[in-house]
């Protein structure tokens, strides 16, 4: 359903407890679109205002557009936060909470200022008197003095712009008591404990910064089926953060390079380098990998760290000769140098 209909907005050249200028415009959800006359207003209500129309007012125009774009900054702030708090990555740290309230706090500034700035001058607010209808000497009487202010109660204006603050402290206080304050101590309970849920990327992220416990493997070892292509990858990148152990996870690791996701494929193939063998099975799957006969240039890496693990097997790894000696020839410098070193360590003897 499409709210609209039309709406003063533009509140410009006030003079308080007398009147002020605004702009009729055709509105979609309250966001002042096409401008249809300004008017001078003495009393305005839900249901309507009083006034006499006096054209078109540039700076009402001008100042209704400029505040609905604040407005709609603050909101776009708004909904970035809650993406970032509940989306697969962890949610605001502090460095980004004070960022979105400094935005909020800049947008509330502004969007208050526009209004200081709105209050007429003495010369003006007697111009608009006349039109009004107002004698000459009644329009003489009119007195703006300086610093005179637009709005009494400013306080609103600082709660919009503290809500994203309050409202990813109380998001961190709910959550990050029972969820993301453990992943950075105890991970291995938050991923036992997490389940398949939202946010199973950031928690790994978490594993990958701070570090990760040898007694997981098992927890990484199921993630490594996780529907989620970022969690993969952070489960392969974990077993092989913890040495021997994440040897548990080889039959996961190798059937990783059959991935239909190219970045989970290369950091199972990164794991098993780091492992340094034991995935002999996993031979024909890292010859898919290293050959290609196109030479593109986006399987570069792909084909770089597959030669390096069908190293790592020696002589093992003899039926992919032909393939390393193939790729000998790409024209990426990475990719021979990969298969030349590979190569050697399969036919040491140059067989």
């Amino acid at each position: 359903m499409i709210y609209f209909g039309t709406k003063l907005f533009g509140m410009v050249h006030l003079v308080p407890g007398r009147f002020y200028v605004s702009t009729k415009f055709l509105h979609i959800f309250f966001v002042p679109l096409i401008p249809l006359g300004s008017w001078v207003v003495i009393n305005e209500t839900d249901r309507g205002w009083e006034g006499k129309q006096i054209g078109v007012s540039l700076l009402s125009i001008l100042m209704a557009w400029f505040r609905a774009a604040i407005v709609l900054v603050y909101l776009g702030i708004a909904v970035k936060m809650f993406i970032d708090m509940f989306g697969s990555r962890m949610p605001l740290e502090g460095v980004h909470a004070v960022m979105f309230a400094g935005l909020s706090l800049l947008c509330m500034v502004a969007f208050r200022l526009s209004y200081r700035l709105s209050v007429a001058s003495t010369k003006r607010a007697q111009q608009l008197a006349l039109k009004l209808g107002y004698s000459e000497a009644e329009a003489a009487r009119i007195d703006v003095p300086r610093g005179t202010r637009a709005l009494g109660r400013p306080g609103w204006g600082l709660a919009m712009a503290l809500i994203p603050l309050v409202a990813w402290m109380g998001t961190g206080l709910v959550m990050g008591k029972f969820l993301f304050a453990d992943a950075q101590s105890k991970p291995l309970e938050v991923l036992r404990s997490s389940g398949m849920g939202t946010g199973r990327s950031g928690i790994f992220q978490t594993l990958n910064d701070v570090g990760v416990d040898p007694a997981a493997a098992d927890v990484y070892r199921r993630y490594l089926s996780d529907p989620n292509a970022t969690v993969r990858c952070g489960a392969a990148l974990a077993l092989g953060k913890i040495g021997e152990a994440g040897r548990a996870g080889l039959p996961e690791l190798m059937q990783g390079l059959k991935d239909q996701d190219l970045s989970v494929r290369q950091y199972c193939a990164e794991t098993l380098i780091h492992m340094g063998g034991g995935y002999e099975a996993a031979v024909g799957d890292l010859i898919k990998m290293v050959d290609d006969p196109a030479d593109a240039i986006n399987t570069v890496l792909t084909r770089n760290l597959a030669a390096q693990a069908l190293g790592n097997l020696g002589s093992a790894a003899i039926q992919a000769a032909p393939y390393l000696e193939r790729a000998q020839t790409s024209k990426y410098a990475e990719v021979r140098d990969a298969a030349r070193t590979a190569l050697g360590r399969i036919r040491p003897e140059g067989r």
